[in-house]
């Protein structure tokens, strides 16, 4: 799980989010039920 969360912090700073706030975020809107999780891909989440 550990290289997830690496994957996904990465990919968050190659796609020029604020890592903490795209990290708070993706964590509030998942444990929200019926959550699209494409949505919340970090290069999805940059379009927003």
């Amino acid at each position: 799980m550990r290289n997830v969360g690496y994957s996904i912090i990465e990919t968050a700073k190659a796609n020029d989010l604020n890592v903490f706030e795209y990290v708070m975020t993706y964590l509030d809107e998942l444990s929200k039920p019926g959550v699209d999780i494409e949505q919340l891909l970090p290069w999805q989440f940059a379009k927003r």
